[in-house]
């Protein structure tokens, strides 16, 4: 029987330069990578409406323009449910699923799982306060709408609302409220006191532009039976505004 020369050693040795050359080529292009987005961070820093940097595969200094992108941005004012699944985290990640860049206020914290609420820690007006004003005050005409969640007692729907009315004035727009009116987490547990309740349906519902309450939510703002609401959705809605 004939025999053929065995190659296999050639074509290892092949193979081994064309990974070589890939490995290097990829190095190079980190290295440009990293050149072009450290210049232009710098440029953005200075406000520069250009910048240079150096490639590999073409001499010379090369130049790009600057071009900020400004996504949509949005602020929630929520609780942080330490479970993950809703309030600020789950907020966040919707947000961010769909590009939108999202900002937080935390009303309160919650010491939660899947099984039920053990604990709510109930921040400090003030510090509430604070956080919704740093960032009107931070992205001004930029930030236009806000997404509401858990809100614990009276004083803080008052904050939140003054906060509202006096971005939209100084901003000179209207400002998006979509309101979802947390009240009733989802393993059963009251989240939320009767004066919070009452100044929900003065100061904020009102405000809305979207209001997203769920079925037992809206039963029990508008106090009536599940059953009713869902039997005349349209004219139960009519009724929270």
């Amino acid at each position: 029987t004939s025999t053929q020369p065995d190659d296999s050693a050639l074509r290892l040795q092949i193979l081994r330069g064309e990974l070589s050359r890939i490995y290097a080529y990829t190095m190079q292009l980190e290295l440009e990578i990293f050149d072009y987005y450290t210049e232009l961070s710098k440029a953005i820093k200075k406000k520069a409406t250009t910048f240079q940097w150096q490639s590999p595969f073409r001499p010379g200094a090369n130049t790009a323009t600057v071009e900020p992108r400004m996504y949509p941005q949005a602020l929630t004012i929520a609780g942080s449910d330490s479970g993950g699944g809703a309030g600020i985290p789950a907020d966040m990640k919707a947000m961010e699923f769909f590009r939108v860049f999202s900002s937080v206020a935390i009303t309160a914290t919650t010491a939660q799982n899947t099984v039920g609420v053990q604990d709510v820690h109930i921040l400090p007006e003030d510090h509430l306060k604070a956080q919704i004003l740093l960032n009107f005050d931070d992205y001004k005409g930029n930030l236009r709408v806000v997404k509401t969640g858990m809100l614990p007692n009276r004083a803080q729907i008052e904050i939140i609302a003054d906060c509202l009315s006096s971005h939209a004035k100084k901003i000179g727009k209207e400002v998006s409220l979509i309101l979802d009116p947390v009240m009733i987490a989802s393993t059963g547990s009251r989240l939320v006191d009767d004066a919070a309740v009452e100044a929900l349906k003065t100061k904020l519902i009102p405000m809305a532009t979207l209001l997203t309450p769920n079925l037992p939510e809206a039963a029990f703002l508008l106090g009536k039976k599940e059953s009713e609401v869902e039997a005349s959705l349209d004219e139960s809605a009519k009724q929270f505004f």
